[in-house]
């Protein structure tokens, strides 16, 4: 069985990685705003007609372009269906991909073991689960962004000009595929590649580094101090450190600059053209203003400044990476390792150069969110994966031979302990029956392995660290997708708005603050009239006929929105953290039909 095993490695992680995204997958509510910005466009696409310009509750949408829509749109019409799991689908089978991707690619550049390791990193890192469970796009840019950048790295070694431009051609598409994601922001991990192989590949030293850390900081504080006084917002330190970068890689590697170079801006410039298609047909239906006031909002406006929600000091990812890919995280301070950046071969410090470049270069971008840098785990694995080979193989000395294996000790522990909460927690709590069985078994197993691990040798502490954070992680989804339903979702309330606007009632929305709401729409199943002169509302409410109006509790209970609370009844809500609410000047009809989709009349929503 072992020996089938080691022969099949990539079966073994195929069938693991199958049940930890699709596991449950389908049971959590779209709730978010973000994951409705995803999955209520393709929706309405299939309503309109239109695969153009994606469409919220019928407002343009234009944020990003439209490749995950158009992906989620697909499976929509092959399966019939419009709901959380069909929405989620193509998500998480990039995960999947991307899981076998990084253990193939490198298989080759690394070797088995590393490689091995840098797939279960990756696969058994909390945030990456997470991401890969909801029907949002930065795990399939994950994906694409990491094919664009291995393409090139192959480019830039091959030894024939055919191979060189067939693998510059396939970075090319999956660029193009990465910017029909999220438009330009693949293009700085790409450039964090290109940087990270002249650097590992040329005389890089210790004075560079340090000119690198003095030139990012007197730029941060001459950034911050602009601010202060009130000059104007610029981003001065984004721009310093990524010019001094691409001035230190250049004088690294003078043999194999040029050649660098021009693959990287090929693959760019393919990447482009892809998508250009799709940009002019926009042009033509939007006029230049507005995609002009869309790119500086998106794109120019949030390199130097960030909105509330995602604003973040230059150390928000140092912080945050603790967390997000923990265990493994404990063992990046190793990266810096001296000894193992010399010892560990040119790959490995590719992958560390990569990585940790692309997340200065987020860190001094002024919006922050933590999926930001998602396209950076997969080298960080890479990396970590070299490591927890070695350790397997008793090949460490010196200070990081006593850091793993701390590391080690202290991971089975804790997992032992999210065990046991993890059980108590399903057991005390209101869940449904079938979760707290799962979780009092997987709970026993983990403790059984654990105790099992104590007793071996500490080399196969990590194996037995990862089986249980799989396990015990997998248990946390559950738990998610146990919560995120009922009044924790939008769903009731929108459908039912749905049912009343497909059978003629009146029903408009007063959301004060948002010209739509994404999950909202997605359940409502077709636009809801927006209404913000409270004037027509209030004689509306005093009419004869039914009239329904949605609003969210803290505006109405606030003033935002003025309204006489003699003159309707509350009929449904709160629901969600928004606090949505149904008001009418009369009950709901006692019966209605089904919710069905336009473009799926045959299946409502499930």
């Amino acid at each position: 069985m072992v020996s089938l095993i080691r022969r099949h490695f990539w079966v073994v992680l195929l069938i693991a990685a199958l049940f930890a995204v699709f596991f449950e997958l389908g049971r959590m509510d779209v709730c978010t705003d973000n994951e409705g910005q995803r999955a209520t466009p393709p929706a309405e696409m299939l309503r309109s007609g239109d695969y153009i310009v994606p469409t919220i509750n019928g407002a343009t949408y234009l944020a990003k372009p439209p490749l995950l829509y158009w992906v989620i749109a697909a499976v929509y019409r092959m399966t019939g269906e419009i709901s959380a799991l069909t929405a989620r689908i193509p998500t998480a089978a990039c995960a999947v991909a991307l899981v076998l991707a990084v253990y193939l690619v490198f298989r080759r550049r690394l070797n088995e073991s590393a490689a091995r390791f840098a797939a279960i990193a990756l696969l058994a890192s909390p945030y990456f689960l997470e991401r890969s469970r909801w029907a949002e796009l930065d795990v399939p840019l994950t994906l694409a962004t990491f094919l664009a950048i291995a393409a090139c790295w192959t480019a830039f070694e091959a030894a024939t000009v055919f191979r060189r431009a067939g693998f510059t051609l396939l970075g090319g598409l999956a660029m193009g595929a990465a910017i029909m994601l999220k438009g330009p922001a693949p293009v700085l991990f790409l450039g964090a590649a290109w940087a990270g192989h002249l650097l590992t590949h040329g005389d890089t030293g210790a004075r560079g580094l340090k000119g690198l850390a003095a030139v990012t900081v007197s730029a941060l504080a001459f950034e911050y101090l602009l601010k202060l006084t009130g000059v104007f917002a610029f981003p001065f330190a984004l721009i310093s450190a990524a010019v001094y970068c691409v001035v230190w890689a250049w004088r690294s590697a003078p043999a194999m600059r040029l050649k660098a170079t021009w693959i990287t801006v090929a693959a760019l410039l393919a990447g482009a053209l892809l998508a250009t298609p799709w940009a002019l047909a926009v042009l033509h239906a939007q006029g230049w203003e507005n995609i002009r006031k869309l790119l500086s909002s998106e794109v120019l406006t949030r390199t130097h400044s960030a909105t509330e929600i995602n604003s973040g000091s230059p150390v928000y990812y140092l912080l945050a990476i603790p967390l997000l890919l923990a265990p493994w995280s404990f063992l990046f301070p190793i990266h810096f390792s001296r000894t193992q950046w010399r010892e560990n071969g040119v790959n490995y410090r590719l992958c560390t150069a990569t990585a940790w470049l692309s997340i200065l270069v987020f860190s001094l971008v002024a919006g922050k969110e933590y999926e930001y840098i998602l396209p950076a785990f997969p080298f960080l694995s890479a990396a970590t994966g070299v490591t927890l080979a070695r350790f397997l193989g008793d090949d460490l000395s010196g200070w990081v031979k006593r850091w793993t294996g701390l590391w080690a000790h202290v991971t089975l522990v804790v997992c032992m302990v999210l065990a046991v909460v993890l059980a108590g927690y399903a057991a005390t709590a209101e869940h449904p029956p079938v979760f707290a069985m799962e979780s009092i078994v997987l709970g026993a197993l983990i403790l059984a392995a654990g105790i099992w691990g104590l007793r071996q040798r500490a080399f196969r502490l990590h194996c037995v660290a990862f089986q249980a954070l799989l396990v015990v992680v997998a248990g946390l989804l559950a738990s998610r997708s146990f919560y995120y339903t009922g009044v924790n979702s939008p769903r009731e309330i929108a459908e039912t708005t749905g049912r009343l606007l497909q059978t003629g009632h009146r029903v408009e929305a007063g959301w004060y603050r948002y010209p739509w709401t994404p999950a909202f729409a997605f359940y409502a199943g077709t636009p809801v009239p927006l209404q913000m002169n409270f004037d027509i509302v209030k004689s509306r409410f005093a009419e004869t006929p039914p009239y329904y109006f949605l609003v969210r509790k803290k505006d109405l209970e606030s003033g935002l929105i003025s309204l006489d609370p003699s003159a309707y009844r509350v009929l449904m809500g709160p629901y969600t953290s928004k606090e949505y609410l149904m008001i009418g000047n009369t009950d709901l009809p006692s019966s209605a039909p089904p919710l069905v989709p336009a473009a799926f009349p045959q299946s409502p929503h499930r």
